[in-house]
């Protein structure tokens, strides 16, 4: 299906396509990563480039789509003390793991722009700042490491964070406006 979805967007005038990347469907248990059947997010971004369009891959870790639990994979919930999208050392930890796997994967494939590949946007957090102050001093300096951390990375493609007017540099704060889910 994604083929035709993909070709019916270009003849639309799409150039860009934006996807969630959904940590609760790539990551079900710790460190047991499912990338099958419609998970499979590489052949996806493949299928955009066959069609030569451009992708914004849009990690997370949270996602403001109506998904269950944010996206978040259940078995956080039982971490020990965890605070989701807070400068709290066990939400890091995960976080940043389930980030490095999906951006070296999509380096291992090529999919980059830097690498010739269709992804021209990389998304860091999501839709944040309406929230930030319920995290008092603990938002603020989440947000600089999440945009270090991904930053760090080293995609060689801009990171966006969606409606974060006060994203670190060099992020770039972001409206969004099409998304395709997996």
């Amino acid at each position: 299906m994604w083929a035709s979805l993909i070709s019916k967007a270009k003849e639309g005038g799409i150039d860009v396509i934006e996807t969630y990347v959904f940590w609760n469907l790539h990551e079900p248990q710790p460190g047991q990563y499912d990338f099958s059947g419609r998970r499979d997010i590489v052949a996806f971004i493949k299928q955009i480039q066959a069609q030569g369009l451009y992708a914004c891959l849009r990690i997370g870790p949270y996602i403001e789509a109506e998904w269950t639990y944010g996206g978040f994979p259940f078995w956080l919930h039982d971490v020990p003390g965890i605070v989701y999208r807070s400068d709290n050392e066990p939400f890091k930890f995960y976080m940043q793991n389930f980030t490095t796997k999906i951006v070296n994967l999509m380096k291992s494939e090529g999919l980059y722009a830097s690498q010739g590949g269709p992804i021209i946007l990389s998304q860091i957090e999501n839709e944040y700042e309406n929230k930030e102050k319920a995290f008092g001093e603990k938002g603020p300096p989440y947000v600089r490491w999440a945009a270090k951390m991904a930053v760090e990375l080293d995609t060689g493609v801009p990171w966006i964070m969606c409606k974060q007017d006060d994203a670190p540099d060099p992020i770039v704060c972001f409206l969004s406006s099409l998304f395709f889910f997996f």
